[in-house]
Order: structure tokens, then sequence, then C-alpha cells
């Protein structure tokens, strides 16, 4: 699971990433030429989604993952885990409901405008 939603966070991040970029692009220039859009669609976009991969990815580690606590605390310390032991992440809930709902309205979205009727 940890894999399914860090996969997302960074699908999700470098397409806010590339888009709007691409799109500042397009605005920014006083001329709308073909040449104009494929640039900044292919040569300029990739470089806002690296950037939103990263930031993705980055949230998905600051956020998205959750350590478990080490013992309660009225535990005895033998059922405490040994000094080597590697703590426990799991993601975090509310995380994942946010990703899922931010992937599932824009597959939704593509869904209905693919199969709408001309």
């Amino acid at each position: 699971m940890r894999f399914l939603f860090g996969f997302l966070s960074g699908a999700l991040g470098a397409i806010a990433g590339w888009f709007p970029l691409g799109l500042l692009v397009i605005d920014l220039t006083p001329d709308r030429d073909l040449d104009t859009v494929v640039m900044a669609f292919f040569v300029i976009g990739p470089v806002g989604g690296v950037i939103g991969l990263c930031i993705g990815l980055w949230l998905f580690t600051r956020l998205g993952l959750v350590r478990a606590p080490a013992a309660p605390a009225g535990a005895a310390p033998a059922a405490a885990a040994p000094a080597g032991a590697a703590a426990k992440t799991h993601v975090s809930r509310t995380f994942a409901i946010a990703v899922l709902a931010i992937a599932g309205s824009m597959a939704s979205w593509s869904w209905y405008e693919y199969f709408r009727s001309p």
C-alpha cells in the first residue's frame, strides 16, 4: 500500500506541476502559434512535472507516512521493541483519503470527458 500511495502522490504532483506550467507559458506568450504550444507542453512542462513529482513524494514522506508508537504508556519494558528494531510505519488515513479523492475525481472527470456525446 505504501508503494501505491507513494506512486499516486508522485503522479498527482507531476500532473499538478506539468499542466499549470505549460498553460502559464502559453498564456504569457504574445503569439500562440503551434511552435509555442508544443514547446510549452513538451519542453517546459516536464520541468514543472519533475518539480511536482519531487514535491508530491516529499509530501508523501512528510505527511503520508506515520510511525507507530513505540510502546503503550503503561507497558512493561520487556514488551517494548528491541533496541535495534526499526519503528513500523503506515500510511496516514487522512492522506490516503485525500489522495484517493483527488485521483478518483480526476479519473471520473476524464472518463466523462472521453465518453461524452459530441
